[in-house]
């Protein structure tokens, strides 16, 4: 219990943890939020590309965290410069594992809770009836357009007139 409490004091007592833990704490709520049926369309984003997002920002932390520590470090002065170097480190490694644990936690999720369905509203006998005569509609309208086309393709070739392939051939 001393280890989580040490834990919690780490990522509490750093702004910059502090604010990796906050992003990386809505990004999860969002994702989780996106699984639910009725807030897909407000966060479905975040249903498709949450985990991506939590371990990039993880990772981004860490860089973060090494770059502040290694900013702090003096090569002249090694003794004062290693704490600063070490509070850089416990802000790599601490947003690495957040945003690695929040993105398990999200996997885990999406693997118990079934994807919501994309499709929007009931389908009913007369939506079905409706799309079907309109398929009819298309396939007969493509077919006349077919027809008409053929019907001007064998006037080009075989018509009696001087312009169709047949009177230039025999020409």
């Amino acid at each position: 219990m001393e280890h989580v409490r040490r834990v919690y004091d780490t990522i509490l007592a750093n702004e910059i943890t502090q604010f990796f833990a906050a992003a990386i704490i809505v990004i999860l709520v969002f994702s989780i939020l996106a699984r639910l049926p009725g807030l897909v369309r407000l966060f479905g984003t975040f249903n498709r590309s949450g985990a991506t997002v939590l371990t990039t920002l993880g990772v981004l932390g860490t860089f973060v965290g090494i770059f502040l520590g290694l900013l702090a470090f003096d090569v002249a002065n090694i003794d004062a410069s290693v704490p600063k170097l070490l509070e850089g480190l416990k802000i790599a490694f601490s947003t690495s594992i957040l945003g690695m644990a929040a993105a398990i936690l999200l996997k885990i999720f999406q693997a118990i809770v079934p994807a919501p369905s994309s499709t929007s509203g009931d389908v009913t006998p007369d939506v079905i009836h409706a799309t079907l005569l309109s398929i009819n509609e298309s396939i007969e309208t493509a077919a006349r357009d077919q027809r008409n086309s053929l019907d001007e393709v064998r006037q080009a070739i075989s018509a009696d007139s001087d312009g169709s392939l047949l009177t230039q051939v025999q020409k």
